[in-house]
């Protein structure tokens, strides 16, 4: 079991590999300071006695000792089945879930790469002599970063978000996907929640109000309109469940009005961000906005997470998936960037690679690895554990066991991976879970009956890069395009907008001409390389 649904089962009901069919589930809890949820702390089970295909027939009795198998316990396997792996531990037949009151849920938006009002129109185009506007969009990048750093992840922000706006608020998509793209439909958040999105317009207002980033020449009539930019679809589960939905079959190989899916597992390298690791970055990492923060942020825009302590005390789970903001790559995109806007590889071929150029790419990365790690605290012992199985490939080795910092040699043979590197599972849950994990599949299934790839128990590896070389593709194929928005966006409302009032005097845009950037702290970062880098990686992607 997996998903939000780990965190909310009463009770589960399975067959074991051994035959035995048993039911189980926490019996006594206990408050604990800094978690929403009581912490588990017993939990007791029963074994058919009579296992018939008639279900009035079965007889719920003790099991032996008490416990499904002499060194197993019920806490055990509570411990590995919500969150271990699926499919690893036995076939669940059925699990009793804690329900919660069906509340709206919204997705709300700033739009900020189109300066759709006439007031911002206006102003962008003459103190930028350019109609694309392209200062206001960088402007508008970095409002929006700053606001969700301080939506989701900062305890101390100053824009008046409480702990009730921050855990109703996320997104399964990168809702930090960079606005000055075409990719518009990422700049967003679903919330749920009954007045959710006047709290959310409150917040976004007052951050604009107090943003360092707004440039010279914009005064309180452009800052009122930035303020009005957030829109807002839903209201309901149904009108949701219609973001997912396909209404053009180009965009991927569903049928209309069905889910997005694709063709399945690949038998080949297909894409230059899969072969590197997942990660759920810290929030609290995140709430530093280092220079290193920003300068990632655009390309690290994964499902954006709350932070929010919401497990039992008693999951497998790394610490840092309770405590993380984003689940994402840690990719080498600056190299990958480079390497895309000079045409120097040809990166959908790893074969043609040189040992320079992946010895380049596994220094990108392994700098990105020690900055988590280093906030993690990780300090030479067990590997904390920080992956995410829906960001790894199969080319994807693990982490060098001499020093987890420096990601496993992509030229590495399987063989060596298992001398060298830690297994992509070890990195996932961490050392020391795993090692729980691995000594509980081990009693109830010591002959692997459910082996799956990658799981406890599995010990497959990566191969090298080169077995991964790119299949010819099929020039009669066509191309696929991008998700339609269009009939979302027409459903989709203004938030209510406030008034917008100017002085008699306001200020001529034209005295702010020119200006893109200031020295007092606006827009300080590298915007126009980070800016450029991110377009390169999202052609590459979406050659892909």
């Amino acid at each position: 079991l997996y998903g939000c649904g780990a965190d909310q089962i009463l009770e589960l009901e399975m067959i074991l590999p051994d035959g035995q069919h048993v039911k189980f589930g926490p019996t006594k809890w206990e408050e604990k300071e800094g978690f929403e949820y009581p912490q588990t702390t017993m939990v007791e089970g029963k074994c058919n006695a009579n296992i018939h295909h008639d279900e009035s027939e079965w007889e719920w009795v003790e099991c032996q000792d008490g416990k499904p198998f002499v060194d197993v316990t019920f806490e055990d396997l509570w411990f590995a089945l919500r969150g271990g792996g699926g499919g690893t531990w036995g076939v669940v037949l059925s699990s009793i879930h804690q329900l919660h009151e069906l509340i709206p849920q919204f997705k709300l938006r700033v739009d900020p790469v189109e300066p759709n009002e006439d007031v911002l129109t206006n102003t962008c185009t003459k103190l930028e002599g350019n109609p694309d506007c392209p200062a206001y969009k960088e402007m508008m990048s970095y409002m929006w970063m700053d606001f969700i750093i301080d939506l989701l992840w900062n305890e101390e922000n100053e824009i008046g978000v409480d702990e009730e706006l921050r855990v109703r608020c996320g997104f399964t998509g990168p809702a930090l996907g960079n606005p000055l793209t075409t990719l518009n439909g990422y700049n967003a958040l679903n919330c749920h929640g009954h007045g959710i999105q006047e709290k959310f317009q409150e917040a976004w207002r007052t951050s604009v109000s107090n943003s360092k980033y707004i440039l010279d020449g914009y005064g309180e009539e452009e800052i009122c309109a930035i303020q009005n930019r957030i829109f807002m679809e839903g209201g309901s589960y149904d009108r949701w469940h219609k973001d997912n939905l396909v209404f053009d079959p180009g965009v991927s190989h569903s049928p209309s009005g069905k889910y997005a899916d694709t063709d399945g597992p690949q038998g080949a390298y297909s894409d230059p961000l899969g072969i590197w690791p997942g990660a759920m970055i810290p929030a609290s990492l995140l709430a530093t906005k280092s220079d290193v923060v920003f300068e990632l942020l655009p390309f690290l825009s994964g499902h954006t997470l709350p932070y929010s302590p919401q497990n039992d005390g008693m999951t497998p789970f790394a610490p840092v998936y309770h405590s993380g903001g984003l689940q994402t790559y840690i990719a080498p995109f600056k190299s990958l960037a480079t390497a895309a806007a000079t045409g120097s590889y040809d990166l959908q071929n790893p074969c043609v690679w040189s040992e320079a150029f992946i010895s380049e790419m596994e220094q990108e990365v392994g700098d990105r690895q020690a900055w988590i790690l280093s906030h993690l605290g990780y300090d030479g012992g067990d590997f904390p554990g920080y992956n995410e199985y829906n960001h790894i490939f199969m080319s994807y080795g693990g982490v060098l066991k001499s020093d987890p910092t420096k990601p496993c040699p992509l030229a590495s043979t399987r063989e060596e991976k298992k001398t060298l590197c830690l297994s992509i599972q070890e990195t996932v849950w961490g050392t020391a879970n795993f090692r729980r994990l691995t000594a509980i599949k081990n009693k109830i299934d010591p002959n692997n009956v459910f082996d799956v790839h990658f799981g406890i128990g599995n010990d497959e590896r990566a191969g090298p890069i080169t077995d991964y070389c790119a299949k010819p593709t099929d020039p009669t194929a066509p191309p696929l395009t991008g998700p339609d928005f269009s009939e979302l966006r027409a459903s989709e409302t203004l938030v209510l907008s406030q008034e917008c009032h100017t002085d008699d005097t306001p200020s001529d845009p034209a005295d702010g001409a020119g200006k893109t950037a200031s020295s007092d702290g606006k827009l300080q970062h590298a915007v126009a390389y980070s800016v450029s880098l991110f377009v390169a990686i999202v052609v590459v992607f979406l050659v892909s």
